[in-house]
């Protein structure tokens, strides 16, 4: 019995000194890794707290400045799309003392012609008027058979003294002095109508017809007025 315990207490005490000798390096082991792992615990923690890199600073755009609204241009009608239709100017209107005078030759035949030679104022021979003869001057006409000519004039004061006389030589044939116009006389009146003022003359194998419009010869239009002769 005595030596049992003899025996416990030599293996407590190895037992003991055993302990003593593994355990302060275990434990010394343990802290260090331990302390290792906490460590490195704590250093990845402060790795992700620390602040992020800046970047470099953007630059800074000026703010752009503030346009006016543009005003809204107002609908313009709308317009047919035919062209506009331009009126043409008139033709003045001949005055009341416009008058024009036409000559037609229906007395030669063939070769025959009839020379006409026209004049303001009154036929020659008669006494000449008191005022030089108005109206413009007529150039000499030579008419073929059916061939015509006319002039026209004008007298704006209502008390002038106006007239046109013709010598007409029907070659070979006759002569004859005839007026075709006096504004004292019935040719002023005569000569007016609907359509304007127009003396028409017929020069015919007897002698001179009259009318104030135109038409076939003979006709009802158509007055004998003066046979030949000067």
């Amino acid at each position: 019995m005595k030596r049992l315990s003899s025996f416990i207490s030599i293996l407590l005490i190895i037992v003991t000194i055993f302990f003593l000798h593994t355990f302060p390096t275990a434990f010394a082991k343990h802290h260090k890794d331990g302390g290792h792992r906490v460590q490195e615990h704590v250093i990845k923690v402060e790795s992700l707290s620390q602040p992020q890199p800046v970047g470099e600073p953007q630059p800074v755009v000026p703010p752009q400045p503030v346009t006016e609204p543009q005003p809204v241009a107002e609908p313009q009608p709308v317009t047919d799309s035919q062209p506009a239709v331009q009126a043409l100017p008139q033709p003045a209107l001949p005055s009341e003392n416009t008058f024009e005078i036409h000559i037609i030759n229906h007395a030669s035949a063939g070769a025959d012609t009839v020379n006409v030679t026209c004049n303001p104022g009154p036929p020659p021979g008669t006494p000449p008027p008191p005022t030089p003869p108005l109206g413009p001057p007529v150039p000499p006409y030579l008419l073929k058979v059916e061939e015509a000519f006319s002039w026209t004039f004008e007298y704006p004061d209502p008390s002038a003294d106006i007239s046109y006389s013709c010598v007409i030589d029907w070659t070979g044939h006759n002569q004859g002095l005839v007026t075709l116009f006096d504004k004292d006389s019935y040719t002023d009146a005569e000569c007016r109508g609907d359509n304007g003022n127009h003396c028409y003359w017929a020069i015919a194998q007897d002698g001179f017809y009259f009318s104030n419009k135109d038409g076939p010869f003979p006709g009802p239009n158509w007055t004998f007025r003066w046979p030949w002769g000067l």
